[in-house]
């Protein structure tokens, strides 16, 4: 039973590696939405390292698949609520992106020992590069290591989940770096987080004009405001 599991695991790695292999080439995204959506979309894209490598499609609606304002398939198909504000659907999308560097960029290979943490009901394997980040504050994808706090996450909505703090990490960074930077200087597992994700940018990546830090903790990336440039 346990050769016929690990065979199974090994077949549907292969299978999603060669949907990955489709995806090399770049080729435009397919978005559905307004001109202006849609434009954001491409821009935002543009100016993230990437440039929306493994995005399929990007479909903007008022009736998500989901009961969330965002979500992105296992294919690489995303969706975007309608019902947002020009602001939080950049941001939404920039989210969603961290959730394809997650699963499709930092991948590791079925060697049989998996780690215990999960996407969408597949192992992760322990070589797997997010597996580093998520062990900053998880046991396991849904379980919290004891003694964290609120203030080791960017938002609370980054304590959902491993993947969702993963996710929001990625874009506190694009939206609110020096915010971070300087909650990372008080914080340790910020610190780490922080230098995590700043390893797969650019040294200077910055894309945004955004007001000094607050003191406070955002429910979610969607709820920042900033001033979006292009990156020199």
């Amino acid at each position: 039973m346990g050769l016929a599991l690990l065979s199974l695991t090994i077949l549907l790695y292969a299978v999603i590696e060669l949907m990955k292999f489709a995806n090399i080439l770049p080729r435009p995204i397919v978005c559905i939405g307004n001109v202006v959506d849609c434009q954001m979309v491409q821009q935002t894209m543009d100016s993230l390292p990437g440039h929306g490598k493994y995005i399929s499609s990007v479909t903007f609606r008022s009736d998500p698949p989901t009961n969330l304002a965002g979500y992105t398939s296992s294919r690489g198909d995303m969706w975007i609520s309608d019902n947002l504000d020009d602001v939080q659907k950049r941001t939404l999308l920039i989210h969603e992106y961290g959730h394809v560097v997650d699963f499709f960029h930092l991948t590791g290979k079925p060697q049989g020992t998996t780690s215990p943490f999960t996407v969408r009901y597949m192992p992760v394997f322990k070589d797997d590069p997010s597996v580093a980040f998520y062990s900053l504050s998880w046991n396991s994808t849904a379980t919290r290591k004891d003694g964290s706090t609120s203030k080791d996450f960017v938002t609370e909505y980054a304590r959902e989940s491993a993947v969702e703090d993963f996710a929001e990490t990625y874009a506190y960074f694009v939206v609110a770096r020096d915010a971070f930077e300087q909650r990372a200087k008080e914080n340790a597992v910020l610190r780490e987080k922080l230098d995590s994700i700043k390893a797969l940018f650019p040294l200077g990546f910055t894309v945004v004009d955004m007001e000094p830090w607050n003191g406070s903790v955002p429910l979610s990336t969607t709820d920042l405001s900033y001033e979006w440039q292009q990156p020199l």
